[in-house]
């Protein structure tokens, strides 16, 4: 069995808090994830709609949900 060492005080600096350790979990490098179908499916929208008015608030709520189930995801993953 191997036991872990203990921290020195450089070591327990080092360690992220505050909003650095939320960010971290919300883990950016995934977030494009949810960004690209929701910008996907507002070219495909414009597409089809031929110049017709596009509700846009539309695109923009979806992709708030998105990114907000995304980060959501990351830190239950976290959790468990």
């Amino acid at each position: 069995m191997s036991q872990s060492a203990p921290r020195s005080p450089a070591t327990a600096s080092a360690l992220p808090s505050g909003w650095r350790i939320w960010w971290e979990g919300a883990r950016p490098k995934t977030l494009p994830a949810a960004v690209v179908p929701v910008a996907v499916g507002a070219a495909v929208a414009e597409l089809e709609r031929g110049g017709a008015t596009i509700q846009w608030w539309r695109g923009a709520v979806a992709l708030v949900v998105s990114l907000a189930l995304q980060v959501g995801v990351n830190y239950a993953n976290d959790y468990s």
